[in-house]
């Protein structure tokens, strides 16, 4: 999963906070490639700088965006409540072409921070537009399917610990805690549990085609001598080596390997229905379909696995004779290699 931040200075320290720890590469999640874009004094309304973010989640191609820019558009002389809705507008209008141009997953636009210096106009003004265009952009994005409103949150402007200049935060205390909000991002946190689950369910399929494959191999009882001199049902009184030539025993093929007579088609079914069901049940419960059943614990419209086929037939009866030549009769009439 590609995940890019992009944004104004704050995203550009932020490159610089994960580079500097090892630890924090990538955000510290598995399966993830991280990438920021920061550009000191970023607009929305500069072309120049809107055009350096296009090309850059072109180049990189994410499936994931994280907006955080558009608090120097506001520090400006003129600056009102038109100002707020202009902006808010310009980064809809930035989310809206990134997921139709780049087809683009999910883009998230963090809120504006206030600020306790500015350059152009009075922190107090400054601070007054940011409240309103942060509430535009949340009422509007509200509407957009794959766009969200993020929120900052444990910077308090008034905490001048957070803070190195009044504007960016500080690497010892800020920073920490805006990489946590970003990180914490909900898309992010979703696209990461569907990521585990495609995982767990690949790995269960996975062991599943490895169990079919299996089921011709040695394990099974295949290439196993099998005792085929079984007494007829019909006539308790004969023994094996009394079997006439009109019903002799299912026999495999020598000649064709993948033909096995009844005692090893049994012992297949006996030792494999059991491993393919726990599969089976495992990834049904991993996916959801199916809860709060142990999936150790054979499903019991299952024959157990130690009876064999003749355990579940209905006891015999002195008074009705159980007719085996009727049932074994037709092996006569076609083939009895199983392909």
């Amino acid at each position: 999963m590609k995940i890019v931040v992009v944004g104004s200075s704050h995203v550009r320290r932020l490159g610089t906070f994960i580079y500097n720890r090892p630890a924090l590469h990538n955000f510290n999640l598995m399966n993830c490639e991280v990438k920021c874009l920061g550009i000191g004094g970023g607009k929305v309304s500069n072309s120049d700088h809107v055009q350096t973010i296009l090309s850059f989640i072109e180049k990189n191609r994410p499936e994931h965006v994280i907006v955080h820019i558009g608090g120097n558009d506001l520090d400006i002389l003129g600056a009102s409540e038109d100002t707020t809705e202009e902006l808010g507008l310009r980064l809809i209008l930035l989310s809206q072409t990134l997921t139709t141009r780049f087809e683009i997953k999910s883009v998230t636009i963090c809120q504006l921070l206030p600020r306790e210096s500015t350059r152009v106009i009075a922190s107090n003004v400054y601070n007054d537009l940011v409240i309103k265009t942060n509430r535009f952009l949340k009422a509007q994005i509200k509407d957009q399917p794959h766009c969200r409103y993020w929120k900052i949150t444990g910077v308090k402007n008034s905490d001048r610990n957070n803070y190195v200049d009044g504007v960016h935060f500080n690497y010892d205390v800020g920073m920490p805690k805006y990489f946590r909000n970003i990180r914490g991002n909900r898309f992010i946190r979703n696209a990461i549990q569907r990521t585990k689950r495609s995982n767990r369910k690949r790995k269960s399929t996975q062991r599943l085609g490895e169990v079919i494959e299996n089921l011709g191999s040695s394990d099974l009882g295949l290439g196993v001598s099998i005792d085929n001199s079984v007494p007829s049902s019909s006539n308790p009184n004969i023994n094996s080596g009394q079997l006439s030539a009109d019903n002799p025993p299912v026999q495999s093929n020598p000649i064709d390997p993948n033909t096995y007579n009844d005692d090893q088609i049994l012992r297949i079914l006996t030792v494999a229905t059991p491993i393919i069901t726990q599969t089976v049940v495992t990834i049904l419960k991993s996916t959801g379909v199916i809860q709060g059943r142990n999936v150790n614990s054979p499903d019991p419209t299952l024959i157990p696995t130690h009876q064999g086929v003749n355990s579940i037939c209905p006891p015999r009866q002195d008074t009705t004779t159980c007719n085996t030549t009727e049932m074994t009769t037709p092996s006569q009439s076609h083939s009895t290699n199983i392909y």
